[in-house]
């Protein structure tokens, strides 16, 4: 099971947004990396984004009929943000 995002810093890590991307690597990723860095620096700008992420999640599966695979991990996010 996934752990959530403290925001309480460990001596033995490197803060989100000190992490470096490779920004010439063609991979695809990398913007969508780029973006979470950038939303993961502020935590006023995660507590707004993380919602609509997580609606977006829901939506997607529910359409494509896999809402049981998604729904047990995202729970902790839907109550944490007050989604749903």
């Amino acid at each position: 099971m996934r752990k959530a995002y403290s925001k309480q810093r460990r001596l033995d890590s490197v803060p989100i947004n000190q992490v470096e991307l490779n920004l010439d690597c063609r991979d695809s990723i990398i913007p969508v990396l780029r973006a979470l860095q950038h939303v993961y620096s502020d935590w006023t700008l995660t507590g707004m984004a993380l919602p609509g992420i997580f609606a977006g999640v829901s939506a997607a599966a529910n359409a494509a009929g896999m809402a049981a695979l998604f729904f047990p991990e995202c729970s902790p996010m839907k109550s944490r943000f007050g989604s749903g």
